[in-house]
């Protein structure tokens, strides 16, 4: 909490994961839909995100890893991932630092041959 005293409605991702293997290696990109209110339903306008921070790792719940990105980005690559399953959640913090609640978790196993696109909603 902080500014207004209101919560930063949930931020809502879809995450377009294109794995692409290199070197036993895979990508993820991740694209969401900014939230456009706070939890009250007060208008919340695009200018006022700061920042959307990804995290990541290989363990459900234990994410060991985190990307900071723009509060205009609306996708980011995540380059580098090893073979075998990642766990991805998001959270938006705006110019007043308030930070949303964590994003639900989404899963996906990267296992060596040849990856399949697929799409999944982070809600």
């Amino acid at each position: 909490m902080g500014g207004k005293g209101k919560m930063v409605k949930k931020l809502l991702i879809l995450a377009l994961l294109l794995p692409a293997m290199a070197h036993a290696r895979y990508s993820a990109t991740i694209e969401w839909i900014a939230p456009n209110s706070y939890e009250d339903g007060t208008p919340l306008a695009p200018e006022e995100l700061l920042s959307f921070e990804i995290l990541y790792g290989p363990s459900s719940g234990s994410y060991t890893n985190s990307v900071t990105v723009s509060g205009t980005a609306r996708e980011f690559t995540i380059s580098n991932l090893a073979p075998g399953t990642w766990y991805f959640v998001a959270t938006v913090t705006t110019v007043e630092l308030q930070t949303s609640v964590i994003s639900n978790e989404v899963m996906r196993k990267f296992t060596r041959g040849k990856p399949k696109p697929f799409t999944i909603k982070i809600k």
